[in-house]
């Protein structure tokens, strides 16, 4: 279990992708993608898929109109007991 903090960390050779959420929201996951792939690629946080939620986020990699991947990285939430 980790530490939780405010914000996240950034890093100028990173691109930071988040969840929709608001200030109030514990947001459980986040993906880092290098900022070079940009440079190659598309990459979009795809906001309106139906499995995205403040513990799951669902990553694009397009070239011209194509998805050639499709990152999905959830945090699997434990209970405590």
């Amino acid at each position: 279990m980790g530490t939780p903090q405010i914000g996240a960390t950034l890093n100028n050779m990173w691109d930071t992708h988040l969840p929709n959420h608001t200030p109030t929201n514990e947001v459980k996951v986040i993906v880092y993608s290098k900022h070079t792939l940009g440079d190659a690629y598309i990459v979009t946080n795809n906001m309106s898929h139906p499995l995205l939620t403040l513990t799951s986020i669902i990553l694009n990699i397009h070239e011209h109109n194509e998805i050639l991947l499709r990152i999905v990285n959830i945090y699997h939430v434990v209970d405590k007991h």
